[in-house]
């Protein structure tokens, strides 16, 4: 009886649905109970989940704006007027960030840099003027999740990802059994509405071209419902490493195997060497964390005494790294070679303009030696930190964007109640991930959905504080 009264005292103090104290309410045997979300974690799973469908009708380019539209109205509606907090340090650094490449792209296109030598492959686009435009949605949204503090459970957001994993496990299946040999992808439902690149040739779905096709797989290499190899293996890696905090440990392992199967099959090196130290960096501070490290510390000790003391595990282990190292870099020699023209030249051409940088990606690099290539790709380009920020943006840009990540890690520091540990070593796997790799779709929504995880406390609301 006074269990009851308890209860009915609390629910007129708390009008607003409070979380569930058992994680296990979320579910019905394998099936999440939609009527036990709130309205965030049911906007953000649906989405997840159809991904897909956003992929065929050719929309994903545009999913920030959406959100950001839908977000607004959704405060309008609900209040009359749309309420932001004092922008936090990292969301202004942001919006600098974001402006002074408004401004870059403007002054560049109408050639107003009078010490910017536009290389000869450049061309004057007037959609980039509008992309830059809308760009400033990504901000926008950072500063709303800023503002109204809102909370999502981990369990829900993994669902959903899990269901993209085994929509990915099918594709992989249909692709490699079903549909052993090539074929022309189809265009996706806006590139047929306006007509863009009807005829698909082989290679031409590269870079922007990428989002007109429902390209599964190219060179042999699979990127799903993704626009890139890149952004499909790094939504994989923040999967993986969010299975990494489930408590239910069948769920947890059989989820990170085929996220690591997938990520195999994407081709994308750049992933592996942050994804790999994050799930040991995981499972290091997860022995501190229960006092299970000597048994992990143990485990390296003997590890290192038979790798020392017994000459044919040394040798064995030796020929293996050396065959591994020589295996990936001879799985794609080509690659291997153009990036590393790329870097060097982007290192030597940075000191030359080092505060505001050369705006936009440079000539073919073609120095060093060519065995396998004659030239490489652009000077500035594979690598948001050397490549972007230092060689385009210069130290102005560089510093602008340091600080805002920098102030974003502090920020969820703060705010690291009921957040996964998981959510701090996606932003260290971005970190690492970024200097041998552009910034893709699925790096800045990892960033997005880390701000958002966090376990719900009785006293607040799972929306807004």
């Amino acid at each position: 009886m006074t269990q009851k009264l308890y209860r009915h005292a609390m629910a007129s103090l708390y009008p607003i649905s409070l979380p569930k104290t058992k994680d296990e309410r979320l579910f019905s045997g394998i099936w999440l109970r939609w009527n036990a979300l709130t309205k965030a974690e049911q906007f953000i799973c649906a989405n997840i989940v159809f991904f897909p469908v956003w992929w065929m009708v050719g929309i994903i380019s545009h999913m920030f704006t959406i959100f950001l539209l839908v977000a607004l109205f959704q405060e309008w509606r609900q209040y009359g007027r749309i309420k932001f907090k004092t922008p936090h340090l990292f969301v202004i650094a942001f919006f600098a960030y974001y402006f002074y490449d408004y401004l870059d792209t403007w002054l560049i296109y109408f050639d107003l840099y009078p010490s910017i030598n536009l290389p000869s492959t450049w061309t004057r686009n007037p959609n980039n003027l509008v992309k830059a435009t809308l760009q400033f949605s990504l901000p926008c949204l950072i500063w709303y999740l800023q503002s109204h503090n809102i909370k999502v459970r981990k369990e829900p957001i993994i669902w959903a990802c899990s269901v993209s994993v085994v929509t990915m496990l099918m594709m992989w299946v249909g692709v490699e059994f079903a549909m052993p040999t090539a074929f022309n992808p189809p265009r996706t439902l806006y590139a047929i509405l306006t007509k863009k690149n009807p005829v698909y040739e082989y290679g031409s779905a590269m870079g922007d071209g990428a989002g007109n096709y429902l390209l599964i797989k190219e060179e042999g290499r699979y990127r799903f419902f993704f626009d890139h190899y890149q952004t499909s293996a790094i939504f994989l890696g923040f999967v993986g490493l969010l299975a990494l905090d489930l408590k239910n440990r069948l769920w947890s392992i059989l989820l990170l195997i085929a996220c690591c199967f997938l990520m195999g099959v994407t081709g994308a090196r750049a992933v592996w060497i942050a994804f790999a130290p994050a799930v040991f960096l995981h499972l290091l501070l997860n022995s501190f964390k229960t006092r299970g490290i000597w048994l992990l510390f143990a485990g390296l000790a003997l590890g290192s005494f038979i790798f020392l003391s017994l000459p044919f595990v040394t040798n064995l282990a030796l020929d293996t790294v050396q065959g591994t190292k020589q295996s990936i870099a001879m799985a794609r020699p080509g690659s291997t070679e153009a990036r590393s023209k790329v870097y060097q030249e982007t290192l030597n051409k940075i000191p030359e303009k080092p505060i505001f940088g050369y705006k936009v990606e440079g000539e073919e690099a073609r120095q060093g030696p060519s065995l396998y290539t004659e030239g490489g790709p652009a000077i500035g380009s594979h690598s948001f930190i050397l490549g972007t920020l230092f060689y385009q943006k210069g130290i102005l840009g560089a510093t602008l964007f340091g600080t805002f990540w920098v102030s974003l890690f502090f920020w969820m520091y703060q705010t690291r109640r009921g957040r996964p540990l998981s959510c701090f070593l996606i932003l260290i796997m971005l970190t690492i991930t970024s200097s041998v790799s552009i910034i893709h779709m699925t790096m800045t929504t990892s960033v997005l959905l880390c701000m958002v995880i966090r376990q719900p406390t009785r006293n607040s609301s799972l929306c807004v504080n």
